[in-house]
């Protein structure tokens, strides 16, 4: 897509282009481009001067299928601007930019929906790269210098508005699609480095996907090792949303705190927890124990959530960790003895 000198587009080649396009205005007005056959000197320069949104879809997602190939692999984009464009071009290249994006989006999930279980991981991991380098796109079409961890983020949710504003089969076909690239996602990147900030935000983020019925699966998807690494990062997200709850615990009176722990386990055993946690193969006749063995392993790791928790929230992380044990105790106990009978 962007002509590239030793891996990184030129904004000197983009100016050329550009400022060449507009002294052959009439030339390309009156000549299409073909994306599956134009040079990237073609493709750049139709991308700054013409309005792809107008296109028919066929012809969007052919751009689809050649811009992924040119960003895929070596694509490079750092330190490249478009800020010396005109704005005109360069509002141009980020809407045709955004066109595409959706395009993409589209033609993905349907296609997702179409694939075997066995095909479906490596296809996500495929694409999980095309994400990344969109999020570099962003750095080249931006007013603004951009990171790539924000231009990542600002793709989500991008993708998460197209979501809402899509329906029926198209919708749910997304929704699973972006359910399994986020799973994907998780199991093939480590987030320990990552600010607690940060995962608190994918940690709301994801309990909002499970709360509207986002369905949480690896099989299929992941193997031995990567659900190592899922397990690990789950295990991370969980201990940020639980910094989350102890806030909120923490503001509650006590007679209302019972039922703020009830709603959060229902929670758990809703979402499908257990699914995550326990061993690859697993039948349906080992559900309920594998529900037992969730908040067994949720009790053990709360106590780790105390010592990880930065100094000003320990305490409260504490007292929401007792509250959870005694509240899982009771629910243990024999309903004659919870009744007081």
């Amino acid at each position: 897509m962007f002509a590239r000198h030793r891996g990184t587009l030129t904004i000197l080649t983009l100016l050329v282009l550009v400022s060449a396009g507009v002294a052959g205005g009439a030339w390309i007005a009156g000549m299409p481009v073909d994306p599956a056959t134009a040079t990237r000197e073609q493709l750049l320069r139709y991308l700054a001067l013409r309005d792809l949104s107008s296109q028919p879809e066929a012809v969007q997602f052919q751009w689809v299928e050649r811009l992924e190939r040119e960003l895929g692999g070596d694509f490079d984009a750092s330190g490249v601007r478009s800020r010396e464009l005109a704005e005109s071009y360069r509002q141009q290249l980020a809407s045709n930019i955004s066109v595409l994006q959706h395009a993409w989006f589209r033609l993905r999930t349907a296609q997702y929906a179409e694939l075997s279980t066995a095909e479906r991981g490596e296809f996500l991991r495929r694409e999980l790269n095309v994400v990344g380098a969109w999020g570099k796109v962003a750095s080249l079409i931006s007013a603004q210098p951009v990171s790539a961890d924000a231009a990542t983020r600002g793709l989500i949710d991008q993708l998460d508005r197209w979501l809402q504003a899509t329906s029926g089969k198209e919708r749910d076909q997304m929704a699973a699609a972006v359910t399994d690239g986020t799973l994907c996602w998780l199991a093939t990147t480590d987030l320990t480095a990552q600010p607690l900030a940060m995962r608190q935000e994918l940690a709301a983020r994801l309990a909002y996907q499970l709360d509207r019925g986002a369905k949480v699966s690896p099989r299929g998807l992941v193997d031995v090792q990567q659900r190592e690494q899922l397990l690990a990062n789950a295990r991370s997200l969980v201990e940020a949303y639980a910094y989350k709850l102890a806030a909120d615990y923490d503001a509650l009176a006590a007679k209302d705190r019972p039922q703020f722990i009830d709603e959060q386990l229902a929670a758990v055993e809703r979402w499908g927890i257990a699914d995550l946690l326990s061993p690859a193969h697993t039948s349906d006749n080992a559900h309920a124990a594998n529900e037992t063995n969730a908040m067994l392993a949720l009790v053990e790791q709360s106590r780790a959530w105390i010592d990880h928790a930065p100094a000003d929230e320990r305490q409260r992380v504490a007292t929401l960790v007792r509250g959870l044990e005694q509240r899982l105790l009771w629910r243990q106990l024999p309903a004659w003895m919870r009744s007081g009978q």
